[in-house]
């Protein structure tokens, strides 16, 4: 699971965070003191839930980046196969991507929004 302050900095989108809390998600939070916690939701309905709402920042797991944007393909081998053939693309940035999750989110960001990374914005 990625936790980079890069893909913490990606993720932190509405296009993104327009995501109801489950259970197994993990969840980014800088304190005021500077140190960072990463949330493991383990139940949607005990106290560190709650804390959810605290400007907490959504980090989605491969899987889940998968699942965004399945509908339209079917398999998940199709799902894969599709964004194999984008990476390859001629004009596709993607060699800052570190983790697969850094790789599935951009393919995400891209068919769903037309939209590829900068360095510090989607666009």
């Amino acid at each position: 699971m990625d936790r980079s302050k890069e893909y913490v900095k990606m993720c932190n989108w509405e296009e993104i965070q327009e995501h109801t809390p489950e259970i197994g998600d993990f969840y980014w939070e800088e304190h005021i003191d500077g140190r960072e916690t990463i949330w493991v939701v383990f139940d949607t309905g005990n106290n560190d839930y709650q804390k959810l709402d605290w400007g907490t920042i959504w980090l989605p797991r491969q899987d889940q980046l998968q699942a965004m944007i399945c509908p339209p393909y079917g398999k998940c081998f199709d799902v894969w196969v599709a964004c194999n053939d984008w990476w390859h693309l001629p004009g596709t940035r993607v060699g800052y991507c570190t983790s697969m999750e850094q790789l599935w989110l951009a393919f995400v960001m891209n068919e769903k929004y037309s939209k590829q990374w900068t360095g510090t914005a989607w666009e």
